[in-house]
């Protein structure tokens, strides 16, 4: 199996390392969550950032709280979440 493709992206003041796109396992955890038509919705953001986002600043650990606990909303979770949801409409 060949490495994943990834990029990395700066929000803010952040460095994130995240998946170029979401492979058939990973939106299918999604539509298990109650994801439809690649509309992600508040329940659905913390799964998406565990699929997706592979690290922050540097580091692999604690991702989810990471961003939940350091992101400004409206500067960095909201950029982020957008960046995250188009990965998971694009195709390989």
């Amino acid at each position: 199996m060949s490495q994943r493709e990834t990029k990395e992206i700066t929000i803010g003041k952040h460095k994130l390392v995240i998946k170029t796109y979401a492979t058939a396992r990973e939106i299918n955890k999604l539509r298990q969550a109650g994801m439809t038509d690649g509309n992600v919705n508040p329940e659905h953001e913390e799964i998406l950032i565990a699929e997706m986002v592979i690290s922050v600043d540097g580091s692999t650990e604690n991702v989810i709280d990471t961003i939940l606990d350091t992101f400004e909303f409206e500067d960095e979770y909201v950029p982020l979440m957008s960046e995250v949801a188009d990965c998971i409409s694009k195709k390989k």
